[in-house]
């Protein structure tokens, strides 16, 4: 039986201890669900710690398992074979939950996904993923929607591709970065350069150019030790075209 869930048997029924079904509840995919379904659920599931820089699995993987964030940050991303490299499809911080396609279609990996920072996660192993999906018709909409909502997302980024410059891209990266962190005019974590190139779709000399030109307007700071953090956010909203 899995480890962190607390099970009491009274009346025939079983319940899952309360700090459980409330991380489920949080997540936009099972926050529909009612408590019988997210007892079953959480029964379901698994508990892990990982540590930064630790890949969850690699393109081409056999797709067994759904991952829940509770902590951390994980990114999603693809290599190039040919060129070696890295191109940034998302990121996902806590309360999203990623890895679900492989299991609904049993098709591999179509991306590798690794620990941008500390994580704690639950997993959802594919069998128990579809039991819970068969018996759960307000999962399956949530999963349609969560689908949809990610298709969206990619196209929304499609085009900010083509009709955006690199000052445009980086003023939205670092607007939605500051939203991740909770904080007003907080970075939500030390960015490289060229981490920032390969998330936004461009070099680390165009980032480095672009950084300087936020810079000199007083839209952001930058610091050795605090990173990148919004100082205007008016003038990175006008600097996106928001």
């Amino acid at each position: 039986m899995v480890e962190f869930c607390v099970l009491l048997l009274a009346m025939g029924r079983i319940f899952v201890n309360d700090p459980l079904i409330e991380l489920l509840r949080k997540s936009s995919l099972f926050t529909d669900l009612d408590d019988s379904a997210l007892q079953t659920l959480a029964l379901r599931c698994r508990r892990r710690t990982y540590p930064a820089n630790t890949a969850l699995f690699h393109e081409d993987d056999p797709g067994q398992t759904m991952y829940l964030i509770v902590n951390g940050r994980v990114a999603i991303e693809r290599v190039q074979a040919m060129a070696g490299e890295t191109i940034h499809l998302a990121e996902r911080g806590p309360g999203e939950h990623f890895g679900e396609m492989a299991l609904l279609d049993g098709a591999p990996r179509s991306a590798d996904a690794v620990t941008r920072t500390d994580c704690e996660l639950l997993m959802l192993d594919r069998t128990e993923f579809l039991a819970c999906l068969a018996q759960s018709p307000a999962l399956a909409l949530a999963i349609i929607r969560s689908l949809l909502g990610r298709l969206r997302s990619t196209n929304d980024a499609l085009v900010a591709l083509r009709t955006q410059d690199v000052l445009g891209r980086l003023a939205l990266f670092l607007l939605e970065e500051s939203l991740h962190s909770g904080t007003t005019g907080a970075a939500a974590r030390k960015w490289t350069q060229q981490q920032i190139a390969d998330r936004i779709g461009t070099t680390k000399e165009s980032v480095n150019r672009a950084l300087a030109r936020l810079k000199k307007t007083g839209a952001i700071r930058q610091s050795p030790e605090h990173g990148i953090a919004v100082a205007d956010e008016a003038k990175l909203r006008r600097a996106a075209g928001l």
